[in-house]
């Protein structure tokens, strides 16, 4: 039987957030879409966008 998940607090909620917001206006400011840095970390595009949505 699979664990189940951690509890979610509203902080960390809060903190993930703001590391996606900094991560998107970082890649931004360089100039790096989404699909080359999902390709430099070996992650899909689509896992970066959702970290990155505001």
């Amino acid at each position: 039987m699979p664990s189940k998940s951690p509890a979610v607090t509203s902080d960390i909620k809060f903190r993930a957030r703001e590391i996606g917001r900094q991560i998107r206006t970082r890649r931004k400011a360089l100039g790096v879409s989404a699909t080359a840095l999902a390709e430099s970390v070996d992650m899909s595009r689509v896992t970066v966008h959702r970290m990155s949505i505001e």
